[in-house]
């Protein structure tokens, strides 16, 4: 597929489906300034700007900058102009409450992904779990700032495991009053008819994708949208 001339014009990108909802479900559009704080190798980048029709500014970081590297090439093959890298720690002080979406893909076990990579499985333990936490409460520690009244802090894992995902956004949610979770249903853009199937009967705000259920990779995704002063 990419020695195609399509994907050499940027016609065709390869991603997940479970990559592509989540980031659907951020409600990114048109004239907006999004934040993505854990962008990576930019793939989810390249779908908020399409939902922002190339408009807006989108902003990435990531905590390992070299992960940026070939961030440009990729995004100059996909079209995307309205993009800027940036290291948010040296620029959080002028970026606080800027945003109306702040797109976190937060650093996980990727349990979801095992099925693809199933030698993981193995090499994870409780260590790296516990470590994964630490980091997930960080990283949302630091990005709740970066959004504005009534902007929204996309959180969002490729992990099926409920301590990464909703047990984590609950007590981020606990201890944040200023924030206050959207329901996934009530994000899911008008006019696309079928809405993903959600792979658990509690904590229904929330979506989790499975290899099960859904056939994509696991994914979970919530909308915490921030109603007040933190």
């Amino acid at each position: 597929m990419k020695k195609t001339l399509s994907y050499a014009k940027g016609q065709i990108e390869i991603q997940n489906e479970g990559s592509q909802i989540s980031a659907i479900l951020s409600g990114a559009g048109p004239g907006m300034q999004v934040l993505d704080y854990c962008a990576g190798h930019g793939g989810k980048a390249a779908i908020l700007s399409m939902l922002m029709k190339n408009s807006g500014q989108l902003y990435l970081n990531d905590i390992d900058q070299s992960r940026l590297i070939n961030v440009p090439s990729r995004m100059r093959r996909l079209g995307v102009k309205n993009y800027q890298i940036i290291n948010y720690q040296d620029s959080k002080n002028k970026l606080a409450q800027f945003f109306d979406i702040v797109f976190l893909d937060a650093p996980c076990s990727g349990s979801g992904t095992w099925r693809r990579k199933p030698d993981l499985k193995w090499k994870f333990n409780q260590e790296k779990l516990d470590t994964n936490l630490k980091d997930q409460k960080l990283i949302l520690s630091e990005a709740k700032h970066a959004v504005k009244i009534g902007g929204k802090l996309i959180y969002v894992t490729c992990s099926l495991f409920d301590s990464e995902n909703d047990q984590q956004i609950r007590n981020f949610l606990q201890n944040e009053k200023g924030f206050r979770l959207v329901n996934y249903q009530k994000q899911w853009p008008f006019g696309i008819k079928n809405m993903p199937t959600n792979a658990k009967n509690k904590h229904t705000e929330t979506l989790l994708l499975s290899p099960m259920t859904n056939n994509t990779d696991g994914f979970f995704c919530c909308n915490p949208r921030k109603i007040g002063m933190i």
